[in-house]
């Protein structure tokens, strides 16, 4: 699921929700380089593409927790207002 996220592929994104078993598997915490620990919704949250805010909509629409903390570093909405991924911070509120 990151490496489509990374990408910006939204279809695939949609794909890989509607095939995810539960809300535990949106929210599980993987690595990524040296990101470690974090959710696919913080990931999304990251100025991967210009396709992020989509990804972050899809997410939010599967039921994404957007209280889940990443290993060692804090929530979704965090990653966002640090990268200034403004219009996702407005999503998260």
């Amino acid at each position: 699921m990151a490496a489509v996220i990374s990408a910006g592929d939204t279809a695939a994104v949609t794909a890989c929700l509607e095939h995810a078993s539960s809300a535990e598997a949106i929210d599980a915490r993987f690595d990524c380089g040296s990101v470690k620990g974090i959710t696919l919704l913080g990931f999304a949250c990251l100025p991967l593409t210009s396709s992020s805010v989509d990804i972050v909509d899809l997410l939010l629409a599967a039921k994404a927790n957007v209280d889940a903390r990443n290993a060692g570093f804090g929530t979704a909405l965090m990653h966002a207002a640090i990268h200034n991924q403004s219009a996702i911070v407005q999503r998260l509120l």
